[in-house]
């Protein structure tokens, strides 16, 4: 979220539907206890959620059995900011695995473009300041779905990659042969208090997958 007026006056507008959706914490659809180890086999993937809101201050954790021999092993998900409309991108997000924050590695490359209104930004980012931000956190689109920003008839179309795909390569924080925990937080308390917007994540297939 850049610090302009337009984009804190949407905000604010979208504040009502935000709201609602901020009181919508689902479970993981896969709903097994908390104490469930994941298991990824090598050359096989692992599904953590198919879909998981997050309120601010709220994370979805995993623990899961790594295999030996694996020569990448990455956690991807789909992700957006729950609005009623596409209103622009808020780092959010807090990524970490076994502890250690994941501040990079993201397939689709560090940074992001809106061609219809100018402008690259990264996707990995400090915006405090004034703002409050606590920390570098990763960058989220506000979208009612998870197509609307890969449109380019959208003010804010995303360009180069699908806007909502997560994929990083978690190689090096991860024990192998043994259990991990992987924690996906909303970090956005900082845009609450900066808009009096609540925003919650929206996520969808939380994925890890070992080669």
């Amino acid at each position: 979220m850049r610090a302009t007026l337009n984009t804190v006056s949407r905000f604010i507008a979208a504040a009502a539907v935000l709201a609602l959706a901020a009181c919508s914490d689902q479970s993981p659809t896969d709903a097994r206890s908390p104490g469930t180890v994941h298991k990824v086999v090598l050359g096989g993937s692992e599904t953590l959620a198919g879909s998981l809101n997050l309120s601010v201050g709220s994370s979805g954790s995993w623990n899961v059995s790594m295999p030996t021999g694996a020569s990448t092993i990455r956690l991807s998900f789909d992700a957006r900011i729950a609005s009623g409309s596409t209103t622009g991108n808020s780092n959010v997000l807090e990524i970490t695995v076994n502890g250690y924050t994941v501040t990079g590695n993201l397939s689709k490359g560090s940074t992001y473009s809106y061609p219809n209104r100018g402008g690259t930004e990264s996707y990995y980012d400090w915006r405090g300041y004034s703002w409050g931000q606590p920390s570098n956190l990763w960058g989220l689109f506000w979208s009612p779905d998870f197509v609307q920003n890969n449109s380019s008839s959208d003010y804010y179309y995303v360009s180069g990659s699908n806007a909502y795909s997560y994929n990083f390569d978690v190689t090096g924080l991860v024990s192998q042969g043994y259990t991990n925990t992987i924690v996906l937080k909303n970090q956005g308390g900082w845009v609450y208090t900066a808009t009096g917007t609540s925003p919650t994540i929206v996520l969808q297939n939380v994925v890890v997958t070992a080669s």
